[in-house]
């Protein structure tokens, strides 16, 4: 759970949000120098492609690294984060100049490529919004979980009684019909059906020849993304960066995957910015130096 409308600064440049969304763009901005924190590297003439967009903090951050010579893909599912986005193309100086696409879909495997599914949009925080609910609502859980952890810790010495049932009930907060039925409404939710493609048809429709960066911030469906691209089609990518965890193994299927392919010079970071016991991390994986582009 990420607890971060109108427009927000960039250095006295503004950043679009949904309405009623409560993430800051400095929030968001300090999340994705992580990207580049764990050794992401676009240089001018790059072509990069920003999966789980937001309002463009990422692009935003490529485009300054490239001067604005740079070919951005963005892919948003929320029908209101996407029309921020498209605001933040069409008005931030550092945006404007470069050679972009906003793409309203979702990217997914190829097993469930041509359908509409369901995308979960939390319209006040909407950094967790996601296709994948179930994953999500016990990411909420494990956040209370933490959060009456810590402040049992405060009555540990002094009133240890007082301390546990206070951890309690904290971490109780979210569960059960009720407290998932009142955490919805604080949160926004509203249920979009949005069409879903693979990465392989955009990589034909869009005639890439290259994938020098391919970020991925897709809230628990990082593995149906990767899933979404072919052999040939990861022949082209030449680093991807993404956030994960490995609560249920996935960092490790994703890290096989990639290294499958070719992508096996790895480093993983603690993500820092979000504190929320969600022990997250960001994965980036990079063909060694040298290695053809196929």
């Amino acid at each position: 759970m990420q607890t971060h409308s109108g427009p927000g600064s960039t250095g006295g440049k503004t950043l679009y949000r949904p309405p009623g969304s409560k993430v800051t763009s400095e929030e968001l901005l300090r999340e994705v120098e992580e990207y580049f924190a764990v050794g992401a590297r676009v240089a001018p003439g790059a072509t990069v492609l920003d999966v789980g967009s937001n309002i463009g903090a990422f692009s935003l951050r490529v485009s300054e690294r490239c001067a604005g010579d740079v070919r951005l893909l963005c892919f948003e599912p929320s029908p209101t984060t996407v029309a921020a986005l498209r605001s933040n193309f069409a008005t931030h100086p550092t945006l404007r100049p470069t050679r972009h696409s906003i793409h309203h879909v979702g990217l997914t495997s190829k097993e469930n490529a041509q359908q509409e599914l369901s995308f979960y949009d939390f319209r006040r925080f909407p950094t967790n919004s996601t296709f994948d609910l179930s994953g999500k609502r016990r990411e909420f859980e494990i956040f209370f979980e933490d959060r009456g952890r810590r402040a049992g810790a405060l009555f540990h010495r002094s009133l240890p009684a007082c301390g546990r049932l206070l951890e309690r009930l904290i971490s109780w907060a979210p569960k059960g019909q009720l407290g998932w039925w009142t955490l919805c409404q604080v949160m926004g939710l509203a249920e979009h059906k949005v069409r879903c493609v693979t990465l392989d048809e955009v990589i034909r429709s869009e005639r890439l020849t290259h994938i020098d960066l391919l970020k991925i911030d897709v809230e628990g469906s990082e593995l149906e993304v990767l899933r979404g691209l072919g052999t040939d089609a990861f022949g082209l990518v030449r680093q991807i960066v993404l956030e994960t965890h490995n609560r249920d193994g996935r960092q490790l299927v994703i890290e096989e995957l990639l290294r499958r392919h070719g992508l096996t010079d790895m480093r993983v970071a603690v993500q820092r910015a979000v504190d929320n016991g969600l022990e997250s991390v960001i994965l980036l994986a990079a063909r060694p130096t040298g290695a053809p582009r196929r």
